[in-house]
């Protein structure tokens, strides 16, 4: 088996088990313990989740046309996000707008950890 299709299976299987959890915990009386509750609650109180989204998605999505896979090396990204927690349970930065953190790190992920733009003729499934 390709790991490509690996990927995509362990991808897939992975999303219908935290689906099938969430529609558990969303039927189950306990307020607030759904995955969008805990990671919003998360996200307003501990601004390097949203940091850690926003690297991510900037990675996943925000491409380079023609670019190398790795414009800069992403071990860059281990002091920002060791720095970003630092910050964070030291309390120095405290509860801000999780879009900021989010912003940045869409740009640090794009920036450091860049991914080419899929060659179009290359298969997309």
């Amino acid at each position: 088996m390709k790991t490509r299709k690996l990927t995509k299976y362990l991808l897939a299987s992975t999303a219908v088990v935290w689906i099938v959890w969430d529609i558990f915990v969303a039927i189950e009386p306990t307020p607030g313990d759904t995955e969008s509750e805990v990671i919003r609650d998360y996200a307003w109180n501990h601004p390097f989740v949203p940091l850690g989204f926003g690297v991510l998605m900037g990675h996943f999505l925000w491409t380079r046309a023609g670019g190398r896979y790795f414009k800069r090396s992403p071990w860059l990204l281990v002091p920002i996000g060791l720095g970003a927690l630092a910050l964070d349970a030291s309390g120095v930065i405290g509860s801000i707008q999780p879009l900021i953190p989010f912003g940045a790190g869409m740009l640090l992920g794009h920036t450091l950890w860049t991914q080419s733009t899929p060659d179009k003729h290359k298969e997309a499934t």
